[in-house]
């Protein structure tokens, strides 16, 4: 356990401007047990003082010159398997600091404890009473500002940081309207959700964004709770991945919904970087009401119109893309897509799947911490498909249905915080969304105070045209750090889930 924990706080002092600051008030080369870290260790802190930030790739032009200086063989070779190892932190954009400083803080105050143990226990051993009790009289515990912080003092300063560099750079980007509607909600901590009835694509939404979160170099742990076996969300990363089904009914011809602009389809539009030179013959109230069957007349009447959604003056709606009959997905090449993809983002993405009801909030805890002991792998987002599936801890057995589902978006919210992670997960929605045009927070299931533990909650709306012609409608249904937010103002997605892709474009 020393070895994995000092391991990782050298990897935060080489990698982490803002973690060394913390760590910095309160370093004492004494509270790592391994001689090779502690030397690691050193450096950092040398070259944080004098440059005021983190040694990065700097770390091993540091070696090498201590190499010259003598270092000895059997330290260099420790010190070597260390930084070979940190090539991973190097290239990947995220890293989870908060986190790390929670565990170097509890492991620091247990190691301090530890060695004013054996220091007491020495002088107990020799007879120097007086000592010991001056060095348990002396103790002073680790300080983590876990007690308290004066937010208008200097020691805000990391606090700040944070805040803006998160909030800067989100863990999940998603581009154009859709981006502006929520990326500024998928930071560390953070815990949203979906609210949808059945076969809306739940799923699917959770995929992608898990999908999207391992391409923007986070590292992802995905809890299938019961709703897909573990064949069949591979087989749907897969279906993902190459944008083929293996079903033969969707590789005949396929329309793929794309964004337009209703100036351009109207020919109302004279800018010049306009993409299609005429206009399909409809008029703004005919696009207001848009069927799948007009769409595709219009597409074999005006063959050479093109898509455009060049500028600001952009007023969404959709046109239909024409993909020729393919062939299945087969095996070979569903392999050589998930292969692909794990090359690029190694080491990035675990799922785990449980059959339904089994799986609780607290073995969900118990295998991220594992993985960490394991191989280090520390998750930037947990997705859980989904909470309503969730089974309730044993001490909550004895409490009402209602309470249950309560204690288990209470300790999701709980996970958030601990683990400083995005949680990401969804949950049905009652009888009466299902004639409802769009949903209304009233349109819960089970217990209302769901809407109390997330950070964010988003409706997903479908009426039976639209899933045909690729469109879905989402909405804010919570939004705890926002007042300014519309149930009735949603952003319009395009997908073809025939595909396996859920998002193809998007507008307002």
């Amino acid at each position: 356990m020393e070895e994995f924990i000092e391991r990782r706080i050298v990897t935060g002092l080489i990698v982490s401007t803002t973690y060394l600051q913390q760590i910095h008030k309160i370093w004492d080369p004494r509270l790592l047990a391994s001689g090779t870290a502690k030397m690691l260790s050193g450096w950092c802190f040398e070259y944080f003082l004098r440059y005021h930030k983190a040694p990065l790739r700097e770390i091993e032009s540091i070696y090498t010159h201590k190499l010259k200086d003598g270092l000895s063989g059997e330290r260099a070779e420790a010190i070597e398997e260390i930084l070979d190892g940190l090539s991973d932190e190097y290239i990947r954009s995220q890293f989870n600091e908060q986190y790390l400083l929670d565990e170097t803080f509890q492991y620091f105050r247990e190691r301090k404890l530890r060695l004013l143990s054996d220091d007491i226990r020495g002088e107990i051993d020799t007879g120097n009473l007086v000592e010991a009790e001056s060095l348990a009289a002396g103790y002073a515990p680790v300080s983590n500002q876990v007690t308290y912080l004066d937010p208008f003092s200097k020691e805000v300063r990391p606090v700040v940081e944070r805040i803006f560099s998160e909030r800067a750079a989100p863990l999940i980007q998603f581009p154009a309207a859709l981006g502006k509607f929520w990326n500024h909600e998928f930071i560390r901590s953070r815990f949203v959700a979906f609210l949808a009835p059945e076969k809306r694509g739940k799923s699917y939404r959770l995929m992608d964004i898990a999908m999207r979160g391992a391409r923007n170099g986070c590292r992802v742990a995905y809890f299938q709770a019961g709703d897909m076996l573990e064949e069949e969300q591979t087989l749907r990363f897969a279906e993902y991945l190459t944008k083929r089904s293996i079903s033969e009914r969707y590789c005949d011809e396929l329309y793929i919904p794309q964004v337009d602009c209703m100036y351009n389809q109207t020919n109302e539009c004279d800018v010049v970087t306009r993409q299609s030179k005429t206009g399909i013959h409809v008029t703004e109230a005919q696009l207001d009401d848009v069927t799948y069957e007009m769409l595709v007349e219009k597409h074999s009447e005006f063959p050479n119109h093109r898509n455009c959604y060049n500028c600001a003056k952009l007023r969404g709606t959709v046109w239909f893309e024409k993909r020729g009959k393919i062939k299945p997905l087969n095996e070979k090449d569903a392999y050589i897509a998930l292969r692909r993809f794990e090359k690029k983002y190694k080491a990035r993405f675990r799922m785990s799947t449980h059959p339904a009801d089994t799986l609780t909030v607290l073995q969900m805890k118990g295998l991220l911490d594992l993985w960490e002991k394991q191989d280090g792998f520390v998750a930037d987002i947990a997705i859980v498909d989904y909470a309503d599936v969730l089974a309730s801890e044993p001490d909550c057995k004895q409490m009402a249905s209602r309470d249950q589902h309560n204690a288990t978006w209470l300790k999701l919210r709980s996970l958030s915080q601990q683990k400083h992670v995005l949680l990401i997960t969804a949950t049905q929605s009652d009888a009466e969304s299902y004639e409802r045009e769009i949903l209304r927070r009233r349109n819960f299931s089970e217990d209302k105070r769901k809407y109390g533990h997330v950070t964010s909650m988003w409706g997903l709306n479908q009426n039976n045209e639209e899933k045909r012609i690729g469109i879905m409608r989402i909405n804010d249904l919570v939004q705890r750090h926002s007042d300014d937010y519309d149930e009735f103002r949603p952003v319009t997605v395009l997908q073809r889930l025939e595909i396996g892709r859920p998002f193809l474009g998007s507008y307002k």
